[in-house]
């Protein structure tokens, strides 16, 4: 007896251990936010979408393919200062092409590179007398972006780095793309159809119906780019203080400041027929296609 009751306390701090390692930190996102889990939680449906009656059998199928991007697409936001246009634009320039030719020694060739004037504004600011505030103004600002393609994931940090010698910090965004997207679909169509006629089949033979007539089909094929996949959390357990409105003695309570996690998310996997690389670790772009699949159906025994 003794025994037993060591092992189900045993399987039960295992058990509890494990949900913190799988957990991990991100259930602050949870708990910041508006959503708990406990016995309403909604459980999302995943079993197969599947109608049939007397007549008709209608199949849903959904698949993912999470795709490594083929080629990334970085840009870089500059600008600069001076008191004249013309010698503001000589400036940006000159650190463009700083970068563009410090590039060249990794690899990075000056036709994957082109520059997108973005705006020239004047600056303006204030001098103070004794009695007027007095505006004036103080030169030109010219903004530039640096587009730069690279079909090496490792080249963006790289990028980054040899960027920031110029004093160029502002990494605009990056894109991912994929060159042929023929091909993802034929790979996720294929599979998708796999599914359809195992489905259907399945069906028609538990239910002793054969199928009649031309198959009805639609689909619905999309993608998911990773900058619209990022959470975010803070991480952090605070003092828990009441005020006393009986005081009239105002404080001003100064926060530390938090550091914010974002991490990459992704579509969630329930609902889904078949997941492609599952498991891939690498951020890239995620495929979806639905197939509507229906057929006419006729008892075998009335045949």
């Amino acid at each position: 007896m003794n025994a037993k009751i060591s092992f189900f306390i045993t399987m039960s701090l295992l058990s509890n251990s494990l949900f913190a390692q799988i957990s991990g930190n991100q259930i602050y996102k949870d708990k910041n936010n508006t959503y708990h889990r406990n016995e309403n939680t909604t459980i999302i449906n995943t079993s197969p979408n599947i109608t049939m009656n007397d007549s008709m059998l209608f199949i849903t199928t959904k698949v993912l393919l999470n795709q490594k991007a083929d080629q990334f697409l970085i840009t870089l936001g500059v600008n600069e200062e001076s008191k004249s246009s013309i010698s503001c634009d000589n400036q940006i320039n000159n650190r463009i092409s700083d970068l563009i030719s410090k590039l060249k020694y990794f690899g990075i060739k000056k036709e994957a590179i082109s520059v997108d004037f973005i705006s020239q504004s004047k600056i303006y600011d204030n001098q103070f007398t004794k009695d007027t505030i007095k505006e004036y103004e103080k030169g030109f600002e010219i903004k530039k972006n640096i587009i730069i393609v690279t079909n090496r994931l490792e080249n963006i940090d790289l990028i980054i780095k040899t960027a920031a010698e110029f004093n160029i910090y502002d990494i605009v965004k990056v894109d991912y793309l994929n060159d042929d997207l023929t091909c993802i679909h034929d790979k996720i169509f294929e599979e998708a159809l796999k599914i359809c006629t195992s489905k259907k089949d399945k069906y028609l033979r538990s239910f002793n119906r054969t199928e009649i007539g031309q198959v009805n089909m639609s689909e619905q094929f999309y993608f998911v780019f990773p900058e619209t996949q990022y959470n975010e959390y803070k991480a952090f357990e605070a003092t828990e203080f009441e005020t006393n409105y009986y005081n009239y003695n105002t404080r001003v309570i100064k926060k530390e400041r938090k550091n914010t996690t974002y991490y990459y998310k992704g579509i969630d996997y329930r609902g889904f027929d078949k997941v492609i690389h599952a498991a891939e670790t690498e951020v890239g772009v995620q495929y979806i296609l639905t197939i509507n699949f229906s057929v006419k159906l006729v008892n075998q025994n009335k045949k």
